[in-house]
């Protein structure tokens, strides 16, 4: 069995590591739980002089695994259990680098190194016109749909009569597939702007009502409430098994 390695967290809780837990160490130890908590040891203190700036993009699964797993709730593992942009890192660095510099008066040591051997592109999606129709309910604008979706920074890619082929920037996580653009440009457009039909179907119950069943409830309750008890059986059981083991006659046999 492997044994749990102990870390403290910036609030000094002590949690036992589990090996699916992502990490960021250096060359010996444990610094912080990946995109979840960070670690006492490198916490930055008010003597601190120098520190590394790290930005990362990490698998929104595997954080919140390790998040309920250790029954925390930060708003680092609120953000990435949630899905951020993968292609932002960069930026983010930077700007951090530059808030140091601006308030702390810090300087920047070295350049900036980036790691990235497998990138996330953005999501192609196929937009069909008549997929738009149907679940919309009614047709809205060609040009309407691309003003929309040009608001929404989806770049279209391909146009003819039948499909527009999009392509979604990957802050937009949450828009992989047809169905999704789709409701994004309802969402734009307005529910409100969608014209009621006139001609509504709807399968209503039947108004007649069995009032026997209600009868034989309110008996089965009283009698129970006075110490009976009702016994059900299956009547699909064989008569062989049903058979009294003792019987007065042929006729009764049951």
């Amino acid at each position: 069995m492997i044994k749990q390695k102990a870390f403290t967290t910036l609030d000094n809780n002590e949690l036992l590591l589990s090996t699916e837990d992502l990490m960021i160490c250096d060359s010996k130890d444990p610094l912080c739980i990946a995109g979840v908590f960070g670690g006492l040891s490198s916490a930055v203190k008010s003597d601190t002089k120098e520190i590394l700036l790290e930005s990362a993009y990490f698998n929104p699964t595997t954080i919140r695994k390790t998040a309920k797993r250790h029954n925390l709730s930060t708003d680092a593992s609120f953000r990435y259990e949630r899905g951020c942009d993968p292609n932002i890192t960069i930026y983010a660095l930077k700007r951090a680098a530059l808030l140091i510099q601006e308030i702390a008066q810090g300087t920047i040591s070295s350049k900036i190194f980036d790691y990235y051997p497998k990138k996330i592109n953005d999501c192609k999606v196929d937009l069909y016109f008549e997929n738009l129709y149907n679940l919309v309910g009614e047709k809205i604008g060609v040009g309407n749909v691309k003003s929309i979706l040009n608001d929404l920074d989806i770049e279209i890619l391909q146009e003819d009569k039948q499909k527009l082929v999009l392509k979604i920037p990957t802050y937009r996580y949450d828009v992989t597939r047809e169905i999704d653009v789709i409701e994004e440009i309802l969402r734009i457009y307005g529910f409100n702007n969608i014209a009621i039909s006139t001609n509504l179907n709807s399968v209503l119950p039947s108004s007649s009502f069995d009032y026997s069943i209600n009868n034989k409830n309110l008996v089965s309750n009283l009698l129970s409430n006075n110490g009976f008890l009702e016994m059900m059986n299956n009547s699909l059981t064989s008569s062989k098994l049903n058979s009294l083991d003792t019987q007065i006659d042929n006729e009764k046999k049951y």
